[in-house]
């Protein structure tokens, strides 16, 4: 046999069992994007030093107040590439006099005052799977975190955002969770939102949105 048909053999059969071998795994996911979206529920008193935080450390979202009346939801929404889900979600808040100066042995961004609350969500765990797998299936896809806080308790909801195919805006599908927002058309409320009260067990209904 020929050098240039021997290679050629070798080649082929290299091919062949990388193509087996992506087969046996399966298509590889594209990945997904993370929208962490945090406010109050519509109707809670004003917190003071909140601060939300992964659990690899990374900081999330930090407000001095946070208040229902602070913008059109009392909150911020963030995009990030790359990061993945994260195990889980701290979400505190503090009393007293504080400074936005990094804390390193509480590893916080505000020093000073007293942490009243502290609530840590358990996230990449609660997603399902199929969810995960539509967020990864096309570019542009993001799965929205939404993070909610009440007097005494943080609730958090999940979604698939993507651009819409018709442009301008987002669409969202996909919902799940403790809280699913508030539904609105041209600003006007078109079905209510809600959140599940873990002390009772019941659903409340919310007009607090994305």
């Amino acid at each position: 046999m020929k050098r240039r048909s021997w290679l050629a053999v070798m080649a082929g059969g290299l091919f062949a069992s990388l193509a087996q071998l992506s087969h046996a795994m399966g298509p590889r996911p594209r990945g997904f994007g993370v929208v962490v979206s945090s406010s109050l529920m519509h109707g809670v008193q004003i917190k003071y030093g909140v601060e939300i935080r992964s659990d690899t450390g990374r900081h999330l979202a930090g407000y001095a107040s946070l208040a229902t009346n602070n913008g059109p939801f009392g909150g911020q929404t963030s995009g990030y590439g790359g990061m993945g889900l994260p195990e889980w979600v701290e979400v505190s808040w503090r009393i007293g006099d504080f400074i936005q100066r990094f804390d390193p042995e509480a590893k916080s961004v505000w020093t000073g005052g007293t942490v009243v609350a502290r609530h840590r969500i358990e996230v990449a765990s609660r997603i399902p799977e199929d969810v995960v797998r539509y967020a990864s299936a096309e570019r542009g896809r993001a799965i929205k975190l939404m993070f909610r806080i009440l007097d005494d308790d943080v609730v958090m909801g999940w979604c698939v955002q993507e651009p819409s195919k018709l442009g301008g805006g987002w669409i969202f599908s996909n919902f799940g969770g403790d809280f699913v927002p508030a539904r609105r058309v041209r600003g006007e409320i078109v079905e209510m939102g809600w959140y599940l009260d873990r002390k009772t067990g019941q659903r409340v209904e919310t007009t607090t949105g994305h």
